[in-house]
């Protein structure tokens, strides 16, 4: 499954945002099948996506990111 991510240019509550990122993306690789991971490049929710795809990549390394 291929999932998309791209949002808003500025985050307040980065810790926060970053946290809900790692976990829904890991709920979406082991109940959804997701293994492919898209970003947008100019904001500040696409930074934290790609920073907690990088993470997840340690522990599922089958996943992309593009």
């Amino acid at each position: 499954m291929v999932v998309s991510f791209i949002g808003h240019r500025d985050i307040e509550d980065k810790g926060r945002v970053y946290e809900k990122i790692v976990a829904v993306m890991r709920d979406l690789i082991i109940n959804h099948t997701a293994d492919v991971f898209l970003f947008g490049s100019r904001s500040d929710f696409d930074s934290l996506c790609v920073k907690a795809a990088e993470e997840l990549k340690a522990e599922f390394p089958h996943i992309e990111r593009i």
